[in-house]
């Protein structure tokens, strides 16, 4: 095998790497799909075969021409530096664990204002209008549970959104709001 196809066979191995990778990643942020984090733990472990197995290959190969070697070491280079992407998109993803994505939903049928979010992290929410929608992130701090209260025609609601939360889950939930009255004051 010539020397520019071993070139060629490492850089492909790193390229093809990375942006199959990135796109695993990019497509677990964007869509928060539990089965993409399983195929990104496995992907993560058949291109760490995958790279080690080329890498060792091509650091066995040897050339008598200086262009040749440079290329081959450029081409290791090239393997080696998705190691600390990899590591890099991993401690994302087990950031990204630590919180619950809530898409709070007024489904009550009435504007409902001052919606405080309490327990695992306080938030807030001023006014969501009929059938509005907001996304909150709730950091998970230990074990912990999410409640919201809210005023709706002047009187103020108690509802438990999440009984029970330990991270990291890293959770995406939809809560419809006015599902769950724990207590009308």
């Amino acid at each position: 095998m010539k020397g520019e196809t071993k070139i060629k066979i490492g850089n492909a191995t790193a390229l093809i790497s990375f942006l199959t990778g990135t796109a695993i990643f990019l497509s677990y942020v964007i869509s928060e799909n539990d089965s993409l984090f399983l195929i990104g733990y496995i992907y993560l472990i058949a291109a760490g075969i995958v790279n080690f197995t080329v890498l060792l290959w091509l650091h066995l190969q040897t050339s008598d021409d200086k262009a040749i070697r440079k290329g081959l070491n450029r081409s290791k280079m090239y393997i080696v530096a998705n190691i600390p992407i990899a590591i890099g998109y991993f401690f994302f993803i087990m950031y990204l664990l630590n919180f619950m994505r809530i898409k709070f939903i007024n489904s009550t049928g009435e504007t409902i204002t001052s919606i405080r979010i309490t327990g695992c992290d306080n938030k807030s929410i001023s006014q969501l209008g009929t059938d509005q929608s907001k996304t909150k992130w709730i950091g998970i701090n230990g074990d912990c549970s999410v409640n919201i209260k809210y005023f709706i025609n002047g009187n103020e609601r108690e509802e438990t959104v999440v009984g029970y939360a330990s991270g990291p889950i890293g959770q995406r939930l939809k809560y419809e709001i006015g599902s769950n009255i724990d207590a009308l004051h």
